[in-house]
Order: C-alpha cells, then sequence, then structure tokens
C-alpha cells in the first residue's frame, strides 16, 4: 500500500488500508490476547518449589 500514497487517486484507499491492518494487527495481537485471559481468568503459574535431592 506504501507504494500507492504519492497517487493523488489511490492515496485515500492506501491510507484506509494501512490503518486498518495495523488497527486490526493490535486488535488480534494485543488485545484479544488480554480479554481471553481475563475472561477465563488464565494467570501466569507462580515458580514451582524445587524438590530436594533423596538423601
Amino acid at each position: 500500500m506504501i507504494p500507492l500514497i504519492p497517487d493523488n487517486f489511490f492515496v485515500s484507499l492506501a491510507i484506509t488500508v494501512i490503518f486498518g491492518l495495523m488497527f486490526a494487527t493490535v486488535l488480534t495481537m494485543i488485545v484479544v490476547p488480554i480479554f481471553y485471559a481475563l475472561f477465563y481468568r488464565i494467570h501466569e503459574d507462580p515458580e514451582p518449589e524445587p524438590v530436594s535431592a533423596p538423601e
């Protein structure tokens, strides 16, 4: 889409598609996983306690 920016006929289309793709990427990669973790109450597991060697 970047090569279409200097073209007077396609500049508005190119900018709309670029920002739409950026918004969709942020939504998919950041917002959706956060809401998924909150909705299903997914938490990072705490560090397991070290197991001592048998004596």
